[in-house]
Parts: C-alpha cells; sequence; structure tokens
C-alpha cells in the first residue's frame, strides 16, 4: 500500500510537472508565433493552432489562461514597440526637415505636407509609411518654433550689427567735429550753412545720410550745445585771467587786443574760440552802455548847470 500511495504520488507529480511544461512551452510557442498578436481572438486562435501539438496538448481551461497570459505579453510588448516605433519616426523626421530648404518659418502645415509628399528622402523611406499625422504635425511644428527663434535671432544679431554701424558712423562723424573744432574751422558760434561745404566732402558726413536717428546736423547742433555748456566756467576763466592783465573792454577796444590777452595764458588753452568771442562781444556792450551812460550822465550835469546860468541870469535883470 505504502508503495502503490507513493507511486501514485510520483506519477501525480509528473503529471503535473508535465502540464506545467506544456502551459510553458505553449506560452512561449504563442508568443513567438508569427500570426499571433495582441488583437486576435481564442476562436480564431483555436481554429489556426488545434492541430498543432502545443497548443493540443493543453487541456482547454489551461489553454485559455495561458493565451490570455500571451495576448497580455504580446500588448505590452506591442505597445512599446509602438511607442520605440513612434520616437524614432519622429527624430528621423525632425533631422530631415533640417535639409528641407523649401520649409521656411513661414511654411504653413499644408504647404509642408504637399512639399514632403514630393520629397524623395522621405517619400522612400519605408520609417516614414505609416506614420501618425499627428506625431508628423508635432514635429512641424517645433521645427517652425526653432526656425521662428533662429529667425528672430538673425533680425536681432542684423538690428544690432546695423546699430553698431551706425553707432560707429555717428562717432566718426563727431571725430571729423573734434578735427574742426581743434583746426579753429569749428566753434559755438559756427553756422551749419558755412560748415556744409567742409562736411559734405568727407566720407564721414556721407555715410551718415539716410540712416536713422540723428541726422548730421543733429549731431552738429548737439555738438554746439556741448560747446555752449562751458560758457558760464570759462567766463569764470577770462574774467580771472583779465583781472590778472589788469585789462577792462572799452568801446575802441578790439578783438585782436582782447584774444592776445586771453590768449597769452595756458588757463584759457581749453576754452572754445566761439566763447571767447561770445563773451567778448558781451564784455563790449557792457562797455559800450557804460560809456553812453557816461555820456547820458555828462549832458544831464551840464542841462543842470545851464539851467543855473539861466536862472542866475535871470535873477540878475530883476534887481
Amino acid at each position: 500500500n505504502a508503495y502503490k500511495t507513493q507511486k501514485a504520488k510520483e506519477e501525480k507529480e509528473e503529471e503535473r510537472q508535465a502540464a506545467k511544461e506544456a502551459k510553458e512551452k505553449l506560452y512561449e510557442y504563442l508568443i513567438s508565433h508569427p500570426h499571433m498578436n495582441s488583437n486576435l481572438l481564442y476562436r480564431k486562435a483555436h481554429e489556426t493552432l488545434e492541430s498543432h501539438k502545443e497548443w493540443s496538448v493543453v487541456p482547454e481551461r489551461d489553454r485559455k489562461d495561458v493565451f490570455e497570459d500571451a495576448i497580455f505579453f504580446l500588448s505590452k510588448k506591442e505597445k512599446k514597440e509602438e511607442t520605440e516605433l513612434r520616437a524614432k519616426q519622429k527624430e528621423e523626421l525632425a533631422i530631415l526637415l533640417e535639409d528641407v530648404k523649401e520649409i521656411s518659418y513661414k511654411t504653413t502645415w499644408a504647404d509642408a505636407q504637399e512639399v514632403l509628399s514630393s520629397y524623395k528622402p522621405f517619400k522612400n523611406n519605408i520609417l516614414f509609411e505609416n506614420i501618425d499625422k499627428e506625431d508628423m504635425l508635432v514635429v512641424f511644428m517645433e521645427h517652425i518654433k526653432a526656425l521662428e527663434l533662429d529667425f528672430e535671432d538673425e533680425k536681432q544679431k542684423k538690428f544690432a550689427k546695423e546699430r553698431r554701424a551706425q553707432r560707429i558712423n555717428r562717432d566718426s562723424f563727431i571725430k571729423l567735429l573734434n578735427e574742426l573744432h581743434e583746426k579753429k574751422k569749428l566753434d559755438s558760434t559756427s553756422l551749419w550753412a558755412d560748415l556744409y561745404s567742409i562736411v559734405s566732402k568727407d566720407t564721414r558726413y556721407g555715410v551718415m545720410l539716410g540712416q536713422p536717428g540723428s541726422t548730421p546736423l543733429d549731431l552738429f547742433k548737439f555738438y554746439l550745445e556741448d560747446l555752449k555748456s562751458t560758457m558760464h566756467e570759462d567766463k569764470k576763466t577770462i574774467k580771472e585771467v583779465l583781472k590778472q592783465a589788469s585789462f577792462e573792454v572799452e568801446p575802441d577796444t578790439s578783438y585782436e587786443k582782447f584774444h592776445s590777452i586771453i590768449s597769452a595764458t595756458d588757463k584759457t588753452k581749453g576754452i572754445d574760440k566761439g566763447n571767447i568771442k561770445l563773451h567778448f562781444l558781451t564784455l563790449l556792450e557792457k562797455a559800450e552802455a557804460r560809456e553812453k551812460e557816461a555820456q547820458r550822465a555828462e549832458e544831464r550835469k551840464l542841462k543842470r548847470k545851464e539851467a543855473a546860468f539861466k536862472h542866475m541870469l535871470k535873477d540878475a535883470s530883476l534887481l
């Protein structure tokens, strides 16, 4: 009895092990079968595989369980493969779009599809045969966004380059004005009409024409304003020099004489010639005003004397 019981146990274990191995073999058989996919129904699978040993040796109930496990595995596998394929397609399409010169940042999706339909590297690549249209649109939009950023970047670079060139042109023209000022051809009293014949022959004037922003005339005006802005300090220096020289401007003082006194010291070396001239005219006007006032005072004095004399004669005639 003990032998029979042991024998029965061994046979049962062998049957269980055989059934287990049969299910494992069926599972491996199903997930590797070329006709198997996650959408296949059990009924269709049975019609196709019922004559196959791997299928038939497994009982119906166990077979259905193994089939469902295989379908679950294939479903996950297919989804992973689909995800990987779509990622590969999008990656390759993004690379391909870089070479399509007909597509710019202004190209519409409809126009892009038309271009790609006749573009051989796209049309002849089996990778793109079943590419998802939405995936294509996503890649296209990302490509267009990158092109727009590149365009804006180039636009900003071009704008910055132009601004830099314009600034250089303005600086060069100001340098021209400095040169004219150093040569005493330009001062705070200069007129554009008088200076035009000189600056218009210089290329530094020509390159300024047509560019936006300050014109040569604007820069000339700004330059004169800068020269005149030092007038107050210049007056103080000139007044100090005249005081040290004990010199006073009279109505008959010439500009040449005044200038010789002012230019005799290094203190006035940096003073603009026009400012010196303007201050001279101011002092000259004051001297002339003083002289006129003195004349008027003298006339008033004479009139008073005449009136007193007449009054004295009148009193004498009454005696």
